[in-house]
């Protein structure tokens, strides 16, 4: 056997081995993007950055402190390490009640400053590991990952169509206040969103400027989006 013929296996080897790694270095590389602590998402979502506050400064059990603004938002849960342990919305008990809530009909909670409330949380780790003085544990970023570990969100599938730098919008098929989710085609979460009805009023960490609603199957309406990938790296279906 000649030189020759004995480097071409090597050097299929060496390609080999050189392909997995860098295969492994971009899953590290990728999982490394997905914004994890408030940190990193106040990074990503300049409205977040900029008015967001602590909404209280007691822990509460399997959430941690819970970060917003005083108006309808995307809530964030913040556990120790700056970790985001999850992401919520909060609905006066007048609105009425829906199953994805995560009280049972007919019993909100009461909120020292809103009165009666309910409330939606889509957890993004583990709730049993969210406990004062641990950092929790995550939970990947996957859009079957995150019905395994809340439930209600079985019942959500595709509301809408493929959106640039957005991808699909995941929610109830019945309507009614709820926190969705951007999905991509490959099962990735890219983050969450809320639509406020326009006549409800207009707060600045809106996506739109004030007066300039899009337009939805009930009539014209806000959305607010909290990213957790950079949203350029969105670029179309795959």
């Amino acid at each position: 056997m000649s030189r020759m013929s004995r480097a071409v296996p090597n050097g299929r080897r060496l390609g080999t081995v050189i392909a997995v790694v860098m295969m492994s270095l971009a899953a590290a590389t990728a999982s490394a993007q997905v914004a994890r602590t408030l940190d990193a998402v106040q990074g990503l979502n300049h409205a977040v950055a900029e008015a967001y506050a602590p909404l209280h400064s007691y822990w509460v059990p399997q959430m941690g402190v819970h970060w917003g603004v005083p108006g309808p938002s995307v809530i964030i849960a913040v556990a120790d390490g700056n970790v985001v342990s999850a992401y919520e919305i909060m609905v006066p008990e007048t609105v009425g009640w829906f199953p994805w809530f995560d009280q049972p009909e007919g019993e909100p909670m009461l909120h020292p400053e809103l009165g009666p409330v309910y409330t939606q949380h889509i957890y993004v780790t583990e709730p049993r590991t969210v406990v004062e003085g641990q950092r929790p544990s995550y939970v990947p970023m996957k859009w079957s990952d995150l019905v395994t570990v809340n439930p209600k969100l079985a019942e959500y599938g595709p509301i809408s169509d493929w959106i640039p730098q957005m991808g699909y919008h995941y929610g109830p098929a019945s309507p009614g206040p709820a926190l969705l989710v951007m999905v991509g085609a490959n099962d990735e979460v890219f983050g969450f969103e809320i639509i406020q009805p326009a006549e409800q009023g207009w707060h600045p960490w809106f996506d739109q400027p004030e007066g300039e609603p899009m337009l939805f199957p009930f009539g014209p309406g806000y959305t607010q989006h909290v990213y957790v990938v950079e949203p350029d790296t969105i670029a179309g279906i795959r």
